[in-house]
């Protein structure tokens, strides 16, 4: 995976909070704001708000952003898995992209 300079300054800056390591694992998956506020039933704004750091974000929430990017990250392999073998559409993630959005979801279950 090549990841240009600006890149890996974002991820070392995201990768020093607990909570936006959460978001950093739904950008590696393509998940949009919209998309997680969709299924979680808060305004984008207050999503943006979290992913940026600029708000905590309520435990309750918390476990709910960690279920759905589990739930995204088995979608996702699935994609990728299916176009690897030619049966399926172009998949936005690699299977390497949904483990490291695995291990980052693991790292902030194991902070939470």
């Amino acid at each position: 995976m090549r990841i240009t300079t600006e890149v890996s300054t974002t991820f070392a800056q995201r990768l020093r909070n607990e909570e936006s390591r959460v978001f950093l694992a739904f950008q590696v998956l393509g998940v949009s704001h919209k998309s997680i506020s969709n299924a979680i039933g808060r305004s984008e704004p207050t999503i943006s708000f979290w992913a940026r750091g600029q708000k905590p974000i309520p435990p309750e929430y918390l476990q709910q952003l960690i279920q759905l990017g589990r739930d995204q990250c088995r979608a996702a392999a699935e994609l990728a898995k299916q176009f690897a073998h030619g049966t399926g559409v172009e998949a936005f993630a690699t299977l390497r992209d949904v483990r490291l959005a695995e291990q980052l979801l693991d790292e902030v279950e194991v902070a939470a």
